[in-house]
């Protein structure tokens, strides 16, 4: 599936989220630009791997940056590394009726020390009839995309369309916005930590916490359970990523 269109000639051309190198594209002599929609052509790829019923509605958008065949790491591998690693710490803040389940991003790498909330909820108020208590490992997950994904321009808090919207739950966005050094410096550490490691320890930790994740999910719909075990087994231990992965691995960094 395509999408795309031009304003007047020598206005950049506007795609669905912006012409990136490598994204499949064409110009037409009218100046018309379709490109590939990124999560569509990763959830395709994960489909065509040997799945008849195709991924749930719910699970197809959150796999944009996490293209099977992409060269570098895709979201849901760091996602799970970083858990797997104690980087994606939750705990509780405040007492009483006003308590809430906290997530926040640790640097665990040689320059260990930076924090950052990423998101918080009501304890215990995360849980519905889609991916049952697993809701909250996705609203995580949303929220982590969102900081991979930040650029300094927090989003208006309220929101019920383009980005990261969850009833109950608050994005630290704005917080995000006056440490942009501490930010970027995260946003780095984050990424290296798919370059160091071991592809067979990693696949095995990473794994150990999806079952976890299937478990809180299994309370909600099968089809939502299974979409996302089928995509996530494949991004974080199929053959695909374990080849590229292994390959950086074999090259470490400088």
């Amino acid at each position: 599936q395509v999408i795309g269109r031009t304003a007047d000639a020598g206005n950049a051309i506007e795609t669905y989220y912006a012409t990136e190198a490598g994204v499949p594209a064409v110009a037409t002599a009218t100046e018309t630009c379709f490109t590939v929609i990124p999560e569509l052509l990763a959830a395709t790829k994960l489909e065509l791997g040997g799945s008849v019923t195709p991924l749930a509605p719910a699970v197809v958008p959150r796999l944009l940056g996490s293209d099977l065949d992409t060269g570098g790491p895709t979201y849901a591998e760091l996602f799970y590394l970083l858990r797997a690693r104690g980087c994606l710490q939750s705990g509780v803040e405040g007492d009483g009726p006003d308590a809430r389940e906290l997530t926040s991003l640790v640097d665990g790498g040689a320059d260990a020390g930076a924090t950052l909330k990423l998101v918080a909820w009501r304890r215990g108020g995360l849980s519905d009839q889609m991916f049952g208590a697993g809701r909250a490992v996705v609203v995580t997950f949303d929220a982590f995309c969102e900081f991979m994904r930040f650029k300094g321009t927090p989003r208006i808090a309220g929101r019920d369309q383009d980005g990261y919207s969850y009833p109950g739950a608050e994005l630290f966005a704005p917080d995000w916005a006056v440490k942009p050094d501490v930010v970027a410096a995260l946003q780095r550490a984050v990424v290296l930590q798919w370059y160091r490691g071991d592809v067979e320890a990693d696949c095995a930790a990473m794994i150990a916490v999806l079952e976890q994740d299937l478990a809180r999910m299994s309370e909600g719909r099968a089809l939502e359970q299974s979409s996302w075990e089928l995509a996530m087994r494949r991004l974080l231990a199929g053959p695909e990523r374990r080849a590229i992965r292994g390959t950086h691995l074999d090259r470490p960094l400088g």
